[in-house]
């Protein structure tokens, strides 16, 4: 019977996998790809708009990650400071999460800034 079981999964999980990246394409109409001309203003317009709109979200992912991250902080130093030994001990297990959630946030946003950075001065 778990022999089964399995089978089936493993069968289900393939067929779903099959149907999930089948690409269907309804294509009418024939165009001759050396025929094509780009508009270059219009690349350029969304390129610019692409970035602006990549500035403002980092922006804010920044802003209220900082702010999240310091409120936190904040919390974890008042229950620190006010807790007892046996507290204090817990809130140092708590902060190694703390910590890595803050470096994640902050390097994970200024990475994005710095990318960003670089592909604009190109």
């Amino acid at each position: 019977m778990k022999k089964k079981s399995k089978i089936m999964i493993i069968l289900i999980i393939a067929i779903l996998t099959i149907i999930l990246f089948i690409n269907q394409v309804n294509a009418t109409q024939v165009i001759n790809p050396d025929s094509y001309k780009p508009d270059s203003q219009s690349d350029v317009t969304g390129a610019t708009s692409f970035l602006n709109m990549a500035n403002k979200l980092i922006g804010i992912v920044q802003i209220v990650g900082s702010i999240i991250s310091v409120i936190a902080l904040i919390l974890i130093g008042i229950k620190y400071i006010v807790g007892s030994v046996e507290e204090r001990a817990e809130y140092k297990k708590t902060l190694k999460p703390y910590l890595i959630g803050a470096i994640m946030v902050f390097a994970i946003t200024n990475l994005l800034a710095i990318i960003q950075n670089v592909v604009t001065s190109f």
